[in-house]
């Protein structure tokens, strides 16, 4: 019998075709969860402080256990004056954090930028070490986020992968990590995954009208 080979993409669905529920991520007692990423030249080690993510000393970043492609993500932060730190999208680019000390620098590296992407529309930070609320959806590699409750992005694209990314694509599916250089905490922490969690690949249709030998 002649079967015909077509080559189809397919989209694998991980969690569904619809919004799933919130799910915290972090339960604000200890690292249950989370990953440390311990770097050489800059060894810190991430500890739970006053119900939050935070790194003492030196540098470093902690990731999620688990890895999305599409979600919201929620959680709140506060920063010293001088603090530095961000999320990282998929575990490979960074929206900035920072503390008033940056404001001069370019802006597309200050708070609520992606790092040497894109700019935040408005500058929505509070003061120094205030917690402030941070909520952002990525889909399809488009990025919306709201700083305070402020639109900082709307609709970006998020395609390249920034420093400090982890191996892999940005196209991919990847866990949600923090970067901690110094007076930065993190808390509240919760993701809701939506629509497909993995990359297209493609699946083999056989129909009549060829051969897999030609």
């Amino acid at each position: 019998m002649l079967l015909l080979v077509v080559i189809l993409p397919v989209l694998w669905v991980g969690s569904g075709l619809f919004a799933q529920r919130w799910t915290t991520l972090f339960n604000g007692q200890n690292l249950d969860g989370w990953q440390q990423i311990i770097l050489p030249k800059h060894p810190g080690r991430w500890v739970v402080s006053d119900g939050a993510l935070f790194l003492p000393d030196g540098k470093g970043f902690i990731r999620t256990e688990g890895d999305w492609f599409d979600y919201e993500l929620a959680f709140q932060y506060r920063v010293t004056p001088d603090g530095d730190g961000g999320v990282f999208l998929r575990g490979r680019s960074e929206i900035q954090i920072t503390g008033p000390k940056y404001d001069y620098i370019d802006t597309t590296r200050k708070t609520g930028a992606v790092y040497e992407q894109h700019a935040p529309l408005v500058d929505a930070s509070k003061m120094p070490d205030d917690w402030n609320d941070f909520r952002l959806t990525l889909v399809n590699n488009e990025l919306t986020a709201y700083l305070n409750g402020r639109l900082i992005h709307d609709s970006v694209k998020i395609d390249v992968n920034g420093g400090y990314a982890l191996p892999g694509s940005i196209n991919f599916p990847g866990p949600v990590m923090f970067q901690g250089f110094g007076g930065v905490w993190y808390r509240n922490i919760k993701i809701k995954p939506l629509g497909r969690q993995t990359a297209q690949r493609p699946f083999i249709l056989l129909s009549e009208g060829s051969t897999l030998d030609g």
